[in-house]
C-alpha cells in the first residue's frame, strides 16, 4: 500500500488512544468514530457513512476470585487500565511478572 508507513500508523494509534475511553456510547467513542470517518474520506474512500446500531454497556455489580479456597481482591476492568477509567492503585501480574502503576 502506498502512502502508509510505520510512523503514520503509530500516529493514528496514538490519536485513537488519546480518545479513551472509546467504549460505545461515550464521548471518546464518538470522537474516535468521527476521526476514523474523516481519515477514510481523506484517504479517498468515496462511500463512508455512519451506521447506528444498538449497543450494550455492562456495569459490574460484584467481582470475586477464589483459588483453592483463598480469596483474592479483584476489580473488573472495562477495557484496559487507562487513566480515564479512574483506576487507582497497583496493577500487576504478581511478584515475578510485569508490574505497572
Amino acid at each position: 500500500m502506498s502512502g502508509i508507513d510505520l510512523e503514520s500508523m503509530l500516529s493514528t494509534i496514538h490519536d485513537l488512544v488519546a480518545f479513551s475511553p472509546r467504549a460505545s456510547g461515550t464521548s471518546g467513542g464518538e470522537a474516535a468514530a468521527y476521526y476514523v470517518h474523516e481519515r477514510f474520506e481523506a484517504a479517498g474512500l468515496d462511500r463512508v457513512w455512519f451506521e447506528e446500531t444498538d449497543t450494550y454497556q455492562w456495569t459490574p455489580t460484584a467481582a470475586s476470585l477464589d483459588v483453592d479456597g483463598e480469596a483474592f481482591d479483584v476489580m473488573p476492568v472495562l477495557h484496559s487500565a487507562l487513566p480515564a477509567h479512574n483506576i487507582v492503585g497497583d496493577l500487576g501480574t504478581g511478584p515475578q511478572g510485569i508490574h505497572a502503576r
